[in-house]
């Protein structure tokens, strides 16, 4: 799966499961502070790159979002070259 986001930089694909607990960000993610941020333990990604901002901070219970993202290794989300042209976006599933 791919999520496809638009920020105010331009379009944007990425892998479309957290990295932390695979959780679907297409089920609540959001676009903030220009980075893509994950709804289940606020993990958020830079979506040009892929990289990290912060991993499973879960502000609600800092400390069980530092208990949870001991669970998994930080890794960056994979990114894919996209592009829009004449209201059509095109991923390259091979970058």
């Amino acid at each position: 799966m791919v999520a496809v986001m638009r920020t105010e930089e331009g379009v944007f694909g990425t892998n479309a499961l957290c990295r932390h607990m695979a959780w679907p960000l297409h089920w609540g993610g959001k676009i903030k502070d220009g980075c893509l941020r994950c709804p289940l333990h606020q993990s958020s990604y830079h979506p040009a790159d892929g990289s990290i901002n912060e991993w499973s901070p879960f502000p609600l219970f800092p400390w069980y979002g530092k208990m949870l993202g001991k669970l998994r290794k930080p890794s960056s989300l994979k990114t894919y070259d996209v592009r829009e042209i004449d209201g059509y976006v095109e991923i390259d599933m091979k970058s």
